[in-house]
């Protein structure tokens, strides 16, 4: 079984008082939970997924396309710990809604 969870990465350049490593570490918290569950897989993206809200500046791209840091660190302890349980990880780098908008900033 495999379960979207691109948001585990998710940051938000625009939303200083949201802390996206927080919130990538209070999910992999939770993967033993998923992985006693019979989860298998997750999928993580490059640009996140939507937020709830329009707007948000979320993606490990910079403008020129060289990848930031930052965020591929959250993506490398999520494969990280996913590894270290057996359990995939699909790794998307575009999300349909950041690559034809001006977030990629």
């Amino acid at each position: 079984m495999n379960v979207r969870m691109v948001n585990s990465t998710f940051e938000d350049k625009k939303r200083p008082d949201f802390d996206p490593n927080e919130n990538t570490s209070r999910f992999i918290l939770k993967i033993p939970q998923y992985h006693s569950y019979g989860v298998a897989a997750f999928t993580l993206n490059l640009q996140g997924g939507h937020a709830g809200y329009e707007g948000a500046v979320n993606s490990a791209f910079r403008p020129d396309g060289t990848l930031r840091t930052d965020y591929t660190n959250r993506i490398k302890r999520v494969i990280n710990e996913c590894d270290r349980r057996g359990m995939i990880v699909i790794l998307g780098l575009f999300y349909v809604r950041r690559a034809c908008s001006a977030t990629w900033r």
